[in-house]
């Protein structure tokens, strides 16, 4: 059951590299450290801070890491 998720608003500003970047700098940890930490691909993050695309579930990721700080 899926009743209990909370619905991500699409209308949402999409995440960008920069908020990637803060994220990550918040907490205080390096690309490897960070994508390590969450069992992603530290290509993923450079990507990402590189300005590449975040698709739909990197952004709820990143909603969901930067809603616990």
């Amino acid at each position: 059951h899926f009743d209990n998720i909370e619905r991500i608003d699409m209308n949402l500003k999409a995440l960008t590299y920069k908020d990637v970047q803060g994220i990550r700098q918040r907490l205080g940890l390096s690309q490897a450290k960070f994508a390590s930490a969450h069992n992603i691909s530290k290509r993923t993050i450079q990507a990402w801070e590189q300005g590449r695309p975040i698709g739909n579930v990197g952004q709820a990721f990143l909603r969901l890491v930067r809603k616990g700080l």
